[in-house]
Order: C-alpha cells, then sequence, then structure tokens
C-alpha cells in the first residue's frame, strides 16, 4: 500500500490539461504502473466506529485504467469528494491498459470485485452471459441524477434492455471540414446538415475536374466505415443483434457500387493514397495541404489537426434515410457492482463523480469528451474542450445512427468485413465476387454464435 497524500494545485493543473484523445483502448498511452491505492486514514476510519459528523463510515473500493493524466485527475475528484463526505473512504485500484480485463473478470467471477469499476463497452456483453455483475444506474432514482444524459448516450450501454454502467465519455463518427478548401471552392459549412450523397457526388465530381489533386471526401481507408454508413442509413445492417446475417448481395452490391463510383469519379481518393496514412491522419499531406475537403473521422482526432482552420457537419444522408448513419459511442463506462453492500454510497460518489461542477473541472477529458450537455458547455466555456468536438457531439446526439448491440463489436466480424472491402477497393474483386463471398463468410462465423 502507497500513503496516498493531498494532490498539489500543480498536479490538479496537470489533470485539468489533459489530451481530448484520451479514451478507453489507446493501450500505447497508458501507463503501466499499478497497485492498490489506499490512503492510511482510510484503513483508520474503516475500523472505526463513527465520524466526525455522526455518520457510519465507509470504504469504496473504484478499480479504472489510463494513463498519468487520467490517474491524477480521478484521485483529485476523489479526495474531494471524500473532503465533503468525511465518513466516506475511497480506495484507488488503477492501472493501464494491460492486463486490466484479465485481473477485473477475476475478481468478478471470484466475488472479490471493486464497488466502482471502469469497463470497457464491448466487455458488458460476455460478462452479462456470465451473471449479472453490474447494477443499472436507473435503480438509483434521488440518489443518482440522469437527467443530463440522452438517450443517445446510453449507446453502446444496454444489455438485453438493461443499462450496465454510464458512459465517463464520447465519441462520434463526424464530417470534419477544411474550411480554407471549402472557400477555394465556393462551398459553405453554414448548416451541418446540408450534405446529401447526391450532392457529395455532384460537388466532388466538379471539383475534381477543376483541379485533379482535389478531393471532396475521404474516409476511413478500408473502405468499411462508408460501406457500414450507406447500409445503416437505409436500416440495414451487415450482422443483426442475433447474429443473423442481416443484408441481401443485393444490397450490398449496390453500397459497394456506389463506393466504387465515388472513387472513379474523383470524389473520394483511391486506396491507394489513403491507405499509407491509414492511422496517422494528421501526417496526411493532401490533408494538410487543403487538398481534401471533408474527412469521415471520429471527433477526438480533431485536436490533431491544430494549425488547420476546421468546422465539422453531419455525416451526408440519402435524402429518405431512416438514421443518420453517424456512430456516437462510449469511450467506456463507469458501472456499479452489483454484488456490493455499498451500491447506494457508489450511486453517490457517481452522481458527484458526473454532475458536480468541481468534480467537471477536475475530470475535464481525461475518458474522452464528457457525456452530459452540462459538462460539456461548462468545458467549453473555459476553454478546456475543443468547441468542434462538443458541435460534434451535439450533432450525434440530434442526429442518431443505428444503435450498437453485441455483434457490432465483434472482431473477428470487423476484421472480415474489413479484409474484403479493402480487397474490392483495391480492385482485386467485383461488388458482385466481394458480397458473395463476404456474406457466405459472415454466416460461417455466426452460425456458432447464434447457439452460444
Amino acid at each position: 500500500m502507497i500513503m496516498m497524500k493531498k494532490m498539489t494545485a500543480a498536479v490538479l493543473a496537470a489533470a485539468m490539461a489533459a489530451s481530448l484523445t484520451a479514451c478507453g483502448g489507446n493501450a500505447a498511452k497508458e501507463t503501466t504502473q499499478t497497485t492498490a491505492q489506499t490512503s492510511q486514514e482510510a484503513a483508520t476510519v474503516a475500523g472505526g466506529a463513527s465520524t466526525t459528523d455522526g455518520k457510519e463510515p465507509v470504504t469504496l473500493r473504484f478499480s479504472w485504467w489510463g494513463g498519468e493524466a487520467r490517474h491524477e485527475a480521478t484521485i483529485a475528484a476523489a479526495e474531494l469528494y471524500m473532503e465533503k463526505n468525511p465518513n466516506v473512504k475511497i480506495e484507488f485500484e488503477y492501472s493501464g491498459w494491460d492486463g486490466y480485463k484479465d485481473k477485473l473478470v477475476t475478481q468478478l467471477s471470484g466475488g472479490t470485485a471493486p464497488d466502482i469499476m471502469q469497463v470497457n463497452y464491448d466487455w458488458i456483453y460476455d460478462l452479462r452471459k456470465q451473471d449479472q455483475y453490474f447494477s443499472d444506474p436507473r435503480d438509483f432514482e434521488g440518489i443518482l441524477d440522469l437527467s443530463g444524459f440522452s438517450e443517445t448516450a446510453y449507446n453502446g450501454c444496454w444489455v438485453d434492455e438493461e443499462l450496465q454502467g454510464l458512459p465517463s465519455g464520447l465519441s462520434v463518427t463526424t464530417l470534419i471540414v477544411d474550411k480554407p478548401f471549402f472557400e477555394e471552392h465556393g462551398l459553405d459549412s453554414s448548416d451541418p446538415t446540408y450534405w446529401t450523397w447526391d450532392k457529395v457526388l455532384a460537388e466532388g465530381k466538379r471539383i475534381h475536374e477543376e483541379n485533379p489533386e482535389h478531393y471532396l471526401l475521404n474516409e476511413f481507408p478500408t473502405g468499411r466505415s462508408f460501406v457500414v454508413t450507406l447500409l445503416a442509413q437505409k436500416g440495414i445492417e451487415l450482422v443483426d443483434k442475433d447474429y443473423n446475417v442481416a443484408c441481401t448481395e443485393e444490397q450490398l452490391v449496390e453500397a459497394l457500387n456506389m463506393l466504387k463510383t465515388f472513387i472513379d469519379s474523383g470524389v473520394m481518393l483511391p486506396f491507394e493514397q489513403s491507405s499509407i496514412y491509414a492511422q496517422q491522419t494528421e501526417q496526411f499531406p493532401k490533408w494538410l495541404n487543403n487538398e481534401m475537403g471533408m474527412f469521415m473521422q471520429v471527433a477526438s482526432t480533431i485536436p490533431s489537426f491544430s494549425d488547420m482552420e476546421l468546422d465539422v457537419m453531419l455525416i451526408p444522408q440519402y435524402e429518405d434515410a431512416v438514421n443518420s448513419g453517424a456512430s456516437l459511442y462510449p469511450t467506456n463506462l463507469i458501472c456499479i457492482n452489483a454484488k456490493s453492500d455499498k451500491q447506494e454510497e457508489a450511486a453517490k460518489f457517481l452522481n458527484f463523480f458526473f454532475n458536480d461542477p468541481e468534480a467537471i473541472a477536475i475530470l475535464g477529458d481525461v475518458r474522452g469528451v464528457p457525456p452530459t450537455e452540462a459538462a460539456r458547455t461548462q468545458l467549453e466555456e473555459a476553454g478546456t474542450l475543443n468547441p468542434l468536438i462538443g458541435k460534434a457531439i451535439a450533432l450525434g446526439e440530434e442526429h442518431p445512427g443505428m444503435a450498437f448491440h453485441e455483434a457490432s463489436f465483434n472482431s473477428e466480424l470487423t476484421k472480415v468485413e474489413n479484409e474484403y472491402i479493402e480487397r474490392f477497393g483495391y480492385g482485386e474483386a467485383t461488388a458482385e465476387e466481394t458480397a458473395s463471398e463476404l456474406l457466405a463468410e459472415l454466416e460461417s462465423i455466426c452460425e456458432p454464435l447464434r447457439t452460444a
């Protein structure tokens, strides 16, 4: 056990200056050091009979993963809570990404899990199959105020209509706009809902004909996100929540051919150019040199382009789209242990964690963009949250896409989809061949999962 000391003003300032891109699965930036951190005072109070305010002493255990900025901010917020609630002591169990899940699963199955824990959103489905490990936050009415959370913010937090936890941060797929490019080509970003796919095609052709080095649109380089978005806007999924292949060959061929049309007509960059910078958008010369107009990307990448003049818009739509295709999702969840005998005390702490203005200021964006509008507004006014990210999140909440479910996060399915659509993008297979072979392979993967 390491003796905890009060956070200094310098540490608190560092916590509030944390990167906007801090989110759930970025293992490369996560610290590897970790142990349970418990103050001597916590041990003393937990063993005593009462506190100075007469309330029964309570010790809560709180586990999370992250980097130093996240650790420092979380500890500072918890220490402030303990100041305000002298009967409560919080034990900190924090680590880097590596090994966190294995340890947590062992604790959950052995009945030794913390009272409060950070959980990645794609873990909740497998964990729910094992047991009801997490309490539904809605069960703590009058203790935990959820009024600041939109229903859309809960996307990716549900299993069988049960809310497994609260999103501690949000991200969203958005359309990042290069304003100098728009000005050069007579375009306007003032209406964030302006773009339809027909408009993108027409304007993209015009721009590329005027300057063959310029492209209106780019997206993730495998092409998968483009195809999945097209299908989603028509209410179609490659694989549904029950692991059924839910797309016909004809529907997939139509989406693939639309991708090909956009590339062949010079609206989108060829795969050969975009793939070089697949995970390095901030180094993409055509983007940095104002030779691309719009980028379908996650909003958390916006701070990477700090020297560029940008705006955000909603992803282009079909005229008759049934949803936006914009994927709003949690960076991670904060969950209450359903087996804990201190659930109400845990809920009180989370009410402070998510809703208290002082806690919001301390935590900033160390878990991604705050999930409540009040928190985002507070940080924007304080100058600690990029307003474009807040705008992107607001657009995603106002224009939701298709709801996530277990199959949405299945890595094996995603890998296969990426491989086949990328092969198509490079011209190594026709749309018909790709659709037939991809759907057949998806079915082979899904069949045992339906009976698992």
